[in-house]
């Protein structure tokens, strides 16, 4: 910072030359909102990584205040703000990527450890990013009830067909997490898709889909309710 003395009044001037380093949100990256397959981004401190279409992974590590350069030095990205960053591969080929699915973590003491059906311990929460509670329309002609209430439990009942109702169970409920308290979720074509896990008479998991673009969310493929 320089000063000046100029009739008697204090002028400074600040350098704004160094560049203060951007940390990217959490969660899924692509180039459009309905492009598929997508990236998974995830920062921390001078470690940055990414993996595509949910199994390349690449660790990029920093060499400039926004500017992250790969284990092998073919490929870096720059971040650009909160929410998005370009990629410049070995060929100088660039790509903006712009965050389309936030994947924060939950506070580890809001989440419930169940057993998961395939074995082994598994982890849920209800504070999720949209609302997901209330009751929800189901994609046919029989009264099926499928209610989500705040607090973690609800109604759930099956349908044997698109016009019969089958069993009606009282139910908890919360979407999938990993053990760090963030929630596991994949996105495509304009749709974000969780694991709802629900527990009847034993935990098992069925699909949940935000889908902004329609302004729905739907459950199990078959039930609806309208953002």
């Amino acid at each position: 910072m320089r000063k000046l003395l100029f009739f008697g009044l204090l002028i400074q001037f600040t350098n704004h030359s160094q560049v203060i380093a951007q940390t990217l949100t959490t969660g899924i990256y692509a180039t459009s909102p309905d492009a598929s397959p997508t990236t998974y981004v995830e920062q921390k401190g001078d470690a940055l990584k990414t993996v595509y279409a949910g199994k390349y992974e690449t660790k990029y590590s920093r060499k400039e205040a926004n500017k992250y350069t790969s284990e092998s030095g073919g490929d870096y990205i720059t971040i650009n703000s909160t929410s998005s960053y370009t990629i410049t591969n070995s060929a100088g080929k660039q790509a903006v990527m712009s965050l389309v699915l936030a994947m924060p973590y939950i506070d580890k003491s809001l989440l419930q450890a169940i057993d998961l059906p395939t074995g082994g311990k598994g982890y849920i929460t209800q504070s999720v990013p949209f609302d997901i509670t209330g009751n929800y329309q189901f994609d046919g002609s029989a009264a099926v009830t499928t209610q989500f209430n705040p607090d973690g439990t609800g109604k759930y009942q099956y349908a044997l067909s698109s016009n019969e109702a089958g069993q009606l169970f009282t139910i908890r409920w919360g979407l999938l997490c990993n053990d760090s308290g963030q929630i596991l979720a994949g996105y495509g074509n304009g749709v974000a898709s969780y694991t709802l896990m629900i527990y009847t008479t034993k935990w098992e998991g069925i699909s949940l889909q935000h889908a902004k673009s329609i302004g729905r969310i739907v459950v199990n493929r078959d039930r609806f309710k309208d953002l």
